[in-house]
């Protein structure tokens, strides 16, 4: 999903402070170029993430290597890894993956974001 502009009819500066909005004004404008295309093994690897997965029928969940995972599967996208993964456990085929993204400690936490 992409943000959308504040209307050029309304100043940023309206609703914020004085002192914020010169902050925000200072600040360089983010890409908007944003990649449509899933998460893939290889780009895990080289960002040092690993693959959440967990099963949907005995909700066991495990954090797996994308390298060990390449050597298998080659460089799979993200979310057709599910259809290959069986689960250790109980031998379900019900897997959800996704990039197991770093907690973000305390505050995280203190906001009911993090277990």
């Amino acid at each position: 999903m992409h943000a959308k502009n504040p209307p050029s009819s309304v100043p940023k500066s309206s609703k914020l402070p004085s002192n914020l909005s010169s902050k925000l004004s200072s600040k360089p404008a983010m890409s908007a170029e944003v990649s449509s295309k899933p998460a893939n093994l290889s780009w895990l690897a080289m960002q040092g993430l690993n693959v959440w997965v967990w099963c949907e029928g005995c909700n066991h969940q495990a954090s797996l290597d994308p390298r060990a995972l390449m050597g298998r599967l080659n460089d799979c996208n993200i979310p057709d890894l599910a259809q290959y993964l069986r689960c250790s456990k109980c031998q379900s085929r019900q897997i959800f993956a996704r990039p197991d993204w770093p907690r973000m400690g305390r505050v995280s936490r203190a906001l009911g974001f993090d277990d």
